[in-house]
């Protein structure tokens, strides 16, 4: 009896399947209404592929859905590598879109690698710490962990989309976590790069909005000086090291562990001034205050917040947002989907794609604690997190509370990749739940 409800049908998880079908229908409304021009009553054909993309995200995460998870065990080096394959690819022949080359046309299509990119590596570094689960607590498997993480981020970030980028880190950290990494090592890479983006954005800071040259701005953007600190730290920690040697005392290693933090993270602030554009360093400026640049780098955040607030408690109506439909908002069937949903839908309609969401978190978590196997489980924590961090980033920079970084609002969005990616994240999720019915 049990073997055949392993193959029924009715074992799908339909709480999953009706969640992110709802928020497929949203999608395709928000496009549609994105692209209603209603001056000239013109409407442009992206809701049309909106359905198409909708319609295979569905079969896709019904189709894997039956498929063995168990499989992606055996392929998880080829799906990994072909990733970044792809990524080398669109490095070399890619499209710019949006001043970044993300895009690689294959058969007329154009696709996003970078997006499918995240599920391949949730389920890689699913399969490295499942068959090192031994070893956990060694920093060597720390650190080729680290090598796992470090080709992706570095290839999207030359795209650059720091946005995708970003994506990989929250996923990293939390397949880690559950994995039994020692929170000491995740401590120290989380604080690394939270360093390094505070350094890379203060020289601008200073320069573009204080208007103040600060003592730190020579320090961090002037070659030498950066010899000079580099070297500085460098000496403190050949003595650290000397004093664990020899003195033996555990101070050395506390203080070994905050100058490689300080060392690292000040390296990684030049790096990150290097990699990205400054249009990108100032969307983490703005965030904060959206007026010291209303032209520029905080039109979007405003235009929205005007839509956002604009819409009240029940929306001014399906079709009838002002902000939207004069295209006042930028990107607004993309990264600003979510300022139309609120505009005309309201407090209610945000409500509504929150809860959808929670739903969907929720029966990725759900799946976590009832996966038959390690394995499984870091899937499914690692996609919970891809969804989660997802609505989170663009919700937040729609509302004002995160910086815009470009990331799609999953399922509503307008984008065939970003769609097909979660769709195959959902059919894992769904074989996953379907596993605990086969034995």
């Amino acid at each position: 009896m049990e073997i055949n409800r392993s193959r029924s049908f009715f074992n799908l998880d339909f709480t999953l399947l009706i969640a992110v079908m709802m928020l497929m229908v949203i999608g395709v409304l928000f496009v549609f209404s994105s692209s209603y021009n209603p001056v000239t009553n013109a409407i442009g054909d992206e809701y049309i592929k909106q359905i198409y993309w909708a319609l295979m995200g569905l079969v896709i995460i019904i189709s894997i859905g039956f498929i063995n998870y168990n499989l992606y065990y055996d392929l998880a080096y080829i799906l990994y590598l072909g990733s970044l394959f792809l990524l080398v690819i669109t490095l070399l022949f890619g499209r710019v879109v949006n001043n970044s080359k993300s895009w690689l046309g294959i058969f007329g299509l154009g696709i996003q690698p970078s997006e499918f990119a995240k599920i391949t590596f949730v389920i890689f570094l699913s399969f490295f710490y499942s068959s090192r689960i031994s070893d956990i607590k060694k920093l060597t498997t720390f650190l080729v962990s680290l090598v796992i993480l470090a080709p992706p981020v570095f290839l999207i970030l030359r795209q650059p989309d720091f946005g995708t980028a970003l994506v990989f880190i929250p996923i990293y950290f939390a397949i880690s976590f559950v994995s039994g990494v020692p929170a000491r090592y995740l401590i120290f890479l989380g604080s690394v790069s939270l360093l390094s983006i505070l350094l890379g954005v203060i020289p601008l800071y200073f320069n573009r909005i204080v208007g103040e040259v600060s003592f730190l701005v020579p320090l961090l953007t002037d070659p030498s000086n950066q010899l000079i600190v580099i070297g500085f730290l460098s000496f403190f920690i050949v003595l650290e090291i000397f004093g664990i040697v020899f003195l033996k005392h555990p101070l050395y290693k506390k203080a070994l562990y905050v100058t490689s933090i300080i060392l690292l993270g000040f390296v990684g602030g030049i790096e990150f001034r290097a990699f990205l554009k400054e249009y990108q360093i100032m969307r983490f400026i703005t965030f904060l205050n959206p007026q010291v640049d209303p032209q520029g780098a905080g039109w979007n955040i405003i235009q929205s917040l005007n839509a956002i607030g604009s819409g009240g408690i029940t929306g001014k109506g399906y079709l009838q947002g002002q902000q939207s439909q004069l295209r006042y908002i930028p990107m607004q069937n993309t990264d600003f989907i979510f300022s139309i949903i609120a505009e005309e839908w309201g407090f209610l309609g945000g409500m509504l794609v929150l809860i959808l969401y929670a739903v969907v978190i929720f029966r990725s978590y759900v799946t976590f604690l009832r996966s038959n196997d390690l394995f499984g489980c870091l899937i499914s924590v690692g996609i919970m997190t891809y969804f989660g961090f997802h609505f989170v980033l663009n919700v937040g920079m729609n509302i004002g509370i995160m910086p815009i970084t470009g990331i799609p609002l999953l399922f509503i969005s307008y984008g065939g990749s970003s769609i097909l990616a979660a769709s195959v994240a959902s059919g894992i999720l769904v074989n996953i739940q379907r596993k605990r019915f086969m034995f």
